[in-house]
C-alpha cells in the first residue's frame, strides 16, 4: 500500500474553501406552508418558512398582507427551537384572494440578512407572482472578510516557509 503525503499547502486550502463558502452563505428561502404559488381553498391560520440555515429568532420575521392589501399577520413571528431554520406566523382570514408573505430572514450563525417575498392564493388562483429575494451583508460579513484575511495572510507564510525549505534544500 502507498501512503500519500499531504501538505499543509492543501490543508490549508481545504480550510479556506470551506471558510469561504460560509462566509458567503445566507439564510435563504427553501419551502413554505403554504407553499409558493399554491391554491388553499381556506385561508390558513399560520404561514410557515423553512430556510436554508439556521434562524436568528430575534431579528426574523414574517409579514402576511391579504388580498385587499391589509395586513394579515396576527402575531409575533416564532422560530422553533426544535427546527431552528423554520419561522411561522399567525395569520388571520382575509378572504378569497392572493396574500403575500414578505420575510426578513438573519442567519444565526454570521447575521447576515436577506429580505424576500411569496404568494400563495386562498379560494381562486389569483395572479400568483415568482418568489424573489436578496441579501445584504451584516456583521457578519466582516468577521467573514477577517478570517479570510487571515486565512490569505496564513497561506502566504505558509508558501513563502515552503519556498524557503525548498531553497535551502537545493544547495
Amino acid at each position: 500500500m502507498r501512503w500519500v503525503r499531504v501538505s499543509p499547502f492543501v490543508v490549508v486550502m481545504l480550510l479556506l474553501i470551506g471558510s469561504v463558502q460560509s462566509a458567503l452563505a445566507h439564510a435563504e428561502y427553501a419551502s413554505s406552508e403554504p407553499g409558493q404559488g399554491a391554491t388553499v381553498a381556506s385561508a390558513p391560520s399560520n404561514v410557515t418558512v423553512t430556510f436554508t440555515e439556521d434562524l436568528d429568532p430575534a431579528s426574523t420575521t414574517l409579514k402576511v398582507t391579504g388580498p385587499s392589501g391589509q395586513d394579515v399577520t396576527n402575531g409575533k413571528t416564532e422560530v422553533s427551537t426544535s427546527a431552528t431554520k423554520v419561522a411561522t406566523v399567525p395569520i388571520t382570514a382575509g378572504g378569497d384572494g392572493t396574500y403575500t408573505v414578505n420575510w426578513h430572514a438573519v442567519s444565526d450563525d454570521d447575521k447576515h440578512s436577506s429580505d424576500g417575498s411569496f404568494t400563495f392564493s386562498v379560494g381562486a388562483a389569483g395572479q400568483v407572482a415568482p418568489a424573489t429575494g436578496h441579501s445584504q451583508p451584516g456583521i457578519g460579513m466582516l468577521q467573514g472578510s477577517l478570517e479570510l484575511a487571515i486565512g490569505v495572510g496564513g497561506l502566504f507564510l505558509l508558501m513563502l516557509g515552503g519556498a524557503l525549505r525548498l531553497r535551502r534544500a537545493r544547495h
